[in-house]
């Protein structure tokens, strides 16, 4: 994402001391001279993170400082917002092993895998299966990422 900062002298005397702040990025530029009716473009590039995904918005504020002529101060900010575009998403696949059984008690280990699959990251995911009483989490679970839950269950001949 690419920010573009325009400074421009909007009054008839010329500026000294033009600088750009922008405490989000940590960044400053100038300091320049500025006359009347000019502009001075800056630009950065934003690399997104996950943090930015999460909140949902990245704001921003830059501000200007510079002097007249007569040293006294002339300053100005400009804010802007971006909006993520969130995409929340789970898939959960269960999976049992042996895939069939005969034999009163025999154990079947279940697999529940769940997986992030949109890019914000997720909280207090929980797994249940009202079949067996079971519930796992509440887990995170980051974007991508999946997460391996497993129980050992036996087979009865009135029940699962």
């Amino acid at each position: 994402m690419e920010y573009t900062f325009v400074v421009t002298n909007t009054g008839n005397v010329t500026l000294s001391n033009v600088e750009v702040n922008d405490p989000l990025f940590g960044l400053t530029f100038g300091p320049i001279t500025l006359a009347p009716n000019s502009s001075q473009t800056y630009t950065h590039t934003y690399t997104v993170t996950q943090m930015a995904l999460d909140t949902g918005s990245v704001y921003n504020v830059a501000s200007v400082t510079s002097e007249d002529t007569n040293g006294n101060p002339v300053n100005d900010s400009d804010d802007e917002t971006i909006t993520a575009d969130q995409n929340p998403s789970i898939e959960i696949v269960k999976s049992a092993l042996p895939t069939t059984y005969s034999t009163l008690g025999e154990e079947v280990e279940y697999t529940f895998v769940v997986t992030n699959t949109g890019n914000v990251t997720l909280s207090n995911v929980e797994v249940t299966d009202p079949l067996f009483g079971l519930t796992f989490g509440p887990i995170t679970l980051a974007p991508k990422y999946k997460r391996n839950l497993y129980a050992h269950l036996y087979s009865y001949p009135n029940g699962p």
